[in-house]
C-alpha cells in the first residue's frame, strides 16, 4: 500500500513550498532532505519563501520577472521559460512587456500573488478538497507567514 504522503509533491512533504534550497530569515531550523530545506511547519516554509522573495526585490534588486526568476529558478534546473509563463500570467503580466515590467512586490497582495504562483509552479495545482480548497498552502497560513515576516 502506498502513503498517501510520499506521493505528495517535495515542496508539500517537506513544508516547503517553494522548494527553497536554503533558509531564509533569521529563526529558520531546518534541515536538508533530497537538497532541499525541510521545514518544521508549512508556515515556516512559505515564511522563508516570503523573505526569499523580499531580499530579491527590495535588497537584491530583482524588480523584473526574468530577473527575479532567473536567480530563484535557474535554467540549470527549470524550464525558465515555461516557469516565466506560469507565474508571468498568474501576475497577470503582459508577456510583451515582462522584461521591463516591475514586479510592484512592495505591495502585500502582490507578494502573496507572486508567492502563490511560485508555489503552483513547483508543486502543481492542489486536489481540491476541504482541506486545501484548490491550494497547497491555505490562504490563513500565507497571509499568517507574510505578517510575521515583519517585512510588509
Amino acid at each position: 500500500m502506498v502513503n498517501t504522503h510520499d506521493t505528495l509533491p517535495l515542496g508539500i512533504r517537506n513544508n516547503n513550498p517553494g522548494n527553497l534550497r536554503a533558509a531564509v530569515g533569521p529563526d529558520f531550523k531546518s534541515h536538508i532532505v533530497d537538497g532541499f530545506n525541510h521545514f518544521a511547519t508549512m508556515e515556516e516554509g512559505t515564511r522563508s519563501l516570503f523573505y526569499l522573495i523580499h531580499q530579491y526585490y527590495f535588497h537584491i534588486g530583482l524588480r523584473t520577472l526574468p530577473a527575479f526568476l532567473g536567480r530563484y529558478a535557474p535554467a540549470s534546473e527549470n524550464d525558465l521559460k515555461a516557469y516565466e509563463i506560469a507565474v508571468g500570467r498568474a501576475l497577470g503580466l503582459n508577456p510583451l512587456s515582462v522584461a521591463t515590467t516591475d514586479l510592484f512586490l512592495d505591495r502585500p497582495w502582490r507578494a502573496i500573488d507572486m508567492a502563490r504562483a511560485i508555489i503552483r509552479v513547483e508543486c502543481g495545482p492542489a486536489p481540491y478538497n476541504a482541506q486545501f480548497k484548490g491550494e497547497w498552502v491555505d490562504p490563513f497560513t500565507m497571509v499568517t507567514a507574510l505578517e510575521r515576516t515583519g517585512k510588509w
